[in-house]
């Protein structure tokens, strides 16, 4: 992989081809999961939704994990919908990941959006009490991570762990982590996947006139980017 400049505090890896990048985040995080297994005998990985986290779940089954009884999986956020629908995050990692192979033997604490946000809510920020070590996300076109997007009433809460969102075009009520939950994580890894999602990376990591408000993904303060060969073009490209 590239390791391409970024700022004090960033990782931005590119790889060579637009195919490679499930293997290089694999292998980020099967570092990351073992570091923290380390140092505190169990590790908490929170997954995120998307298509690009699908291709990358069908690439971790095979993954070497240390001792999966001592992994816990969470989830970042949730469609209010049933777990069996086809844009459910919950039922992407069950399909993807954790249904089969030695995954299934993970403890796997799901943001449970299907249920009443007044009991799913309080019961995750009790979750959430315990920090994550390792944070998953994937960057969106809009500079979204999570359900956390800009201009948002979600993306702006600071007390709280966890509330509800609402995406830009209305069409499903969402539970999502906060600001809060990345700044606690351990270590922040975020997928960039495509030519659109490289400029917008530039735009996080450089363009100091943008808030959190603009691009959400600038409250990530500390993270490592894995770029596909097309994201990374456009990441090079766009700072001239």
């Amino acid at each position: 992989m590239l390791v391409l400049p970024a700022p004090d505090g960033h990782l931005v890896l590119q790889t060579a081809s637009d195919d490679e990048w499930p293997s290089a985040a694999c292998t980020v995080l099967e570092e990351a999961i073992a570091e923290a297994t380390s140092a505190s005998m169990g590790c908490r990985l929170m997954l995120t939704g998307g298509r690009s986290a699908g291709r990358l779940y069908r690439q971790l089954r095979g993954s070497r994990v240390p001792d999966y009884s001592k992994l816990t999986l969470l989830t970042g956020d949730e469609r209010c919908v049933p777990p069996d629908a086809a844009d459910s995050n919950y039922g992407l990692i069950l399909r993807e990941l954790v249904e089969a192979g030695p995954w299934q033997y993970v403890a796997f604490r799901p943001l449970r959006g299907w249920t009443d946000p007044g009991q799913a809510l309080p019961e995750y920020e009790q979750e959430l009490e315990q920090e994550v070590d390792v944070l998953l996300l994937s960057l969106g076109t809009d500079g979204h991570v999570a359900s956390l997007f800009p201009f948002s009433s979600s993306t702006s809460e600071q007390a709280r762990r966890v509330t509800t969102a609402i995406a830009p075009d209305m069409s499903t009520r969402r539970l999502t982590i906060t600001r809060r939950v990345v700044a606690e994580a351990g270590r922040v890894v975020i997928l960039v996947v495509g030519s659109q999602k490289g400029g917008i990376l530039r735009e996080t990591l450089y363009e100091d006139g943008l808030g959190v408000e603009h691009l959400p993904a600038r409250m990530v303060e500390r993270g490592t980017w894995i770029l596909d060969r097309s994201a990374g073009e456009a990441f090079r490209g766009s700072r001239g």
